[in-house]
């Protein structure tokens, strides 16, 4: 089969049975903050601690995370499926209000205060990938609380109820923790 041949939608029906982590985008940087949902957060390396998302080519948020500008993410709780349905929507809201939010330590980050985990971040590059572009990001801090995650699979937004995923979850935040010189 031609590696080209499968259609959009074929390609997406099939991808949806791999399960996926939800998590909330934020920059503070700009007037009332600003989020979107994503469902590619992935923790790339531990030494250096980096991170990736990736998202669709000449969105909003490649403007306003350009390389080196600070942002936050926020691994959503299995009680935040409305959130990630909020920010998901192309019409979603242009601010931050009403949301519960954590000031990070870097200036322009802010996670969200009952998130699973959150991780701060600061942009390093943006590689054009198809018709995405991947976001790779220094993780500058991290921490978690003990929540179980919101995943997406199959086209629906359910609670990872397995422990493996909830510790997974746990240790990714433990390990994206910066290391102090002794």
């Amino acid at each position: 089969m031609d590696q080209h041949s499968l259609e959009p939608g074929e390609l997406r029906r099939v991808a949806s049975a791999l399960p996926s982590g939800v998590a909330l985008l934020t920059a503070a940087t700009v007037p009332g903050g600003y989020g979107t949902t994503v469902g590619t957060f992935t923790l790339a390396s531990l030494d250096p601690p980096l991170a990736t998302v990736y998202l669709q080519q000449g969105c909003r948020t490649l403007r306003l995370v350009p390389p080196r500008a600070p942002f936050g993410v926020s691994v959503l709780a299995a009680d935040q499926a409305d959130i990630a349905r909020r920010y998901a929507r192309r019409n979603r809201p242009n601010g931050l209000d009403g949301l519960a939010l954590w000031t990070g330590v870097q200036p322009g980050v802010v996670t969200l205060a009952c998130a699973a985990a959150g991780f701060e971040c600061r942009a390093t590059d943006h590689i054009k990938i198809g018709d995405h572009t991947l976001l790779v990001a220094c993780i500058t801090g991290a921490w978690r609380r003990d929540a179980v995650p919101l995943i997406h699979h199959d086209g629906d937004l359910v609670a990872a109820r397995s422990s493996v995923i909830a510790k997974a979850v746990h240790q990714l935040a433990a390990l994206a923790q910066p290391r102090l010189p002794r």
